[in-house]
């Protein structure tokens, strides 16, 4: 079956939910965000819509809004499952794996803030 796919932004602050927005990303599943520490942003990675339409896409949240982040090539492409975390010490984010189609992937990638580099096959 086809699950929904959403594109509401929310908080939990410990005790309660509190609905954010209803802008942003196309809605989405299957995507991964990492907190970016020194921007104080959330940052969002692709994902598939419908089951169907891989993502290669990439958002960052302020706290109050979601705006597209241009990506320019090489990127990691459409991809979805995939895993990311925050290096804070070289400030980079840094994205593993995940599935392109039906191909598992196993390649790893780090973003600067500027440009995506691979850093391993």
């Amino acid at each position: 079956g086809t699950q929904p796919n959403y594109r509401d932004t929310w908080s939990w602050n410990g005790k309660i939910w509190k609905k954010l927005s209803d802008h942003g990303p196309t809605e989405r599943s299957r995507h991964a965000m990492v907190y970016h520490k020194k921007n104080g942003t959330v940052i969002l990675y692709g994902g598939e819509k419908n089951n169907v339409e891989q993502l290669g896409d990439m958002w960052q949240w302020d706290g109050a809004t979601g705006k597209e982040i241009k990506i320019n090539q090489p990127n990691p492409g459409a991809r979805r499952v995939h895993a990311m975390a925050y290096d804070e010490i070289r400030d980079r984010v840094i994205l593993y794996g995940g599935m392109h189609k039906n191909e598992l992937m196993s390649d790893t990638w780090e973003w600067d803030g500027k440009v995506w580099r691979k850093i391993r096959e």
